[in-house]
């Protein structure tokens, strides 16, 4: 008698399996299945989700089945593959990679605004880099514009801080969000956010509005107060030294190295900070002609020194001060830095001596070359005479402004010009139209005079003791 084969039942949920488990709590019921991103067998347990009968079971694995058919289709048709990574390390991976060329302040700003993206990731619950969804962008800008601001505890810790009674400003927030933009785009580049996409990021991540005021910058009168307070600086000297009581000699010892050339040159060139620290000798030609064929003097910046990557060079035909300033300089036969010597001035030291002129020594508040507030700017201020002044550059001043600066013809446009009016046709150079070419003379006698010095010995407030 020929046996007949039964035939064999079609699942209702085909790549979902029901299993048992044996452990010390007894039978254990799960569904399993195999993930069609990593090709890893994957359980779910369904008592501790409360799902404990046959027809319960049986429509959850129903569910998974369609879902796991819906992923294998996306796949199929170039859907970007899972990886199970948590956010936490996606972003991680970001810093150890494109992020590890990251210039200057960025990648402690970027730290910052990815640390309060992920306490808001871990209070929504999201842990895996695959879980992030659209709509979670939008949910982030919506609780990052309503954070409470912090600010120091008093009686605390130097950098102990406490939420306040205020949100964080629109201007801080929208900070906080390019920061974070960069970072998904760049992950989702690579295929580490498989449900976001360039448009989600663009449409769901809205900058705040904001307050657009007009550049600050620095006044005739305040440019003057600014480098009069920068010679008191460094005129400074100590009472006595070590050294001069040996000598039998006091009060020869300057206290501080000299910020005033430092602020001219940031006065005069539009520099970013990092720029001017890490300018090098090798960077500064004396000899190189302007277009009338006359020996101006050029300083080129290191493309792997600029902020933007892009080299550029900066005429000194514009500010020949400026050039006396540099050619006065003390410099060492071994240095290599212009600011500093075998190694270039911290931004801590430059920012100490600002922080000395505003407070002890009467200069107006400003900033070097950036601020998020309406704190005049040196940068700002260089770009403001140059782009207005009628007597330098005449209807190509924006253009030449912008390569000066190193940002577009646009911005110097949109922020610059028409920002400063009155500037005198017959002022052909930077510190004609700022009014300031004896004060620069002043800073370039003094430093003749110090160079010349022998008796004076030139340390820096480091390595000196009172």
């Amino acid at each position: 008698m020929k046996k007949v084969q039964r035939r064999r039942a079609r699942s209702a949920h085909p790549g979902v399996f029901e299993v048992k488990r044996r452990s010390a709590a007894g039978l254990d019921l799960r569904a399993r299945w195999f993930d069609p991103d990593t090709g890893k067998p994957r359980e779910f347990s369904f008592e501790p989700e409360g799902i404990t009968t046959a027809e319960g079971r049986r429509k959850w694995m129903i569910t998974k089945s369609l879902a796991l058919g819906e992923r294998e289709r996306k796949l199929a048709t170039g859907a970007a593959t899972h990886t199970g990574a948590s956010l936490a390390d996606a972003i991680e991976g970001y810093f150890s990679t494109k992020g590890a060329r990251l210039k200057g302040s960025t990648p402690k700003t970027y730290r910052t605004a990815t640390t309060i993206f992920l306490e808001w990731a871990n209070i929504n619950r999201i842990r895996l880099a695959d879980d992030l969804r659209p709509h979670h962008l939008a949910a982030f800008v919506e609780w990052l514009a309503a954070r409470p601001a912090k600010r120091p505890v008093k009686g605390g810790r130097r950098t102990e801080r406490a939420p306040s009674d205020r949100t964080c400003s629109p201007g801080g927030v929208n900070n906080r969000l390019r920061s974070v933009k960069a970072i998904l785009n760049q992950l989702r580049r690579v295929g580490r956010l498989p449900h976001i996409t360039s448009d989600d990021i663009k449409d769901r991540i809205k900058p705040l509005k904001t307050a657009k005021p007009r550049p600050a910058f620095l006044r005739v009168a305040q440019i003057k107060t600014l480098l009069q307070a920068a010679l008191s600086h460094d005129t400074g000297t100590f009472v006595m030294t070590r050294t001069e009581k040996a000598a039998g000699a006091k009060g020869g010892t300057p206290k501080y190295d000299p910020i005033a050339p430092f602020i001219v040159f940031m006065l005069l060139t539009g520099c970013r900070r990092d720029e001017a620290l890490m300018l090098r000798w090798a960077s500064v030609d004396f000899d190189a002609r302007d277009g009338r064929g006359r020996k101006a003097g050029e300083i080129v910046l290191r493309a792997g020194d600029v902020k933007t990557g892009h080299e550029r060079a900066i005429d000194l035909s514009i500010c020949p001060g400026l050039k006396k300033i540099l050619e006065a300089l003390e410099r060492g036969k071994d240095d290599v830095y212009v600011f500093g010597g075998k190694e270039p001035w911290s931004r801590s030291k430059v920012e100490s001596a600002r922080k000395r002129l505003v407070d002890e020594l009467g200069a107006p508040d400003f900033c070097w070359s950036q601020t998020e507030d309406e704190t005049p700017a040196l940068r700002a201020t260089c770009g403001t005479f140059l782009t207005n002044a009628p007597g330098i550059y005449a209807a190509a001043a924006a253009f030449h402004s912008a390569k000066r600066l190193g940002h577009s013809i646009v911005i110097a446009e949109r922020h610059y010009v028409g920002l400063l009016k009155g500037i005198s046709k017959s002022a052909k150079t930077l510190e004609a139209a700022m009014g300031i070419t004896a004060d620069v003379a002043a800073i370039v006698a003094r430093l003749k005079r110090r160079g010349s010095s022998s008796s004076v010995a030139v340390v820096s407030i480091d390595s000196a003791t009172t």
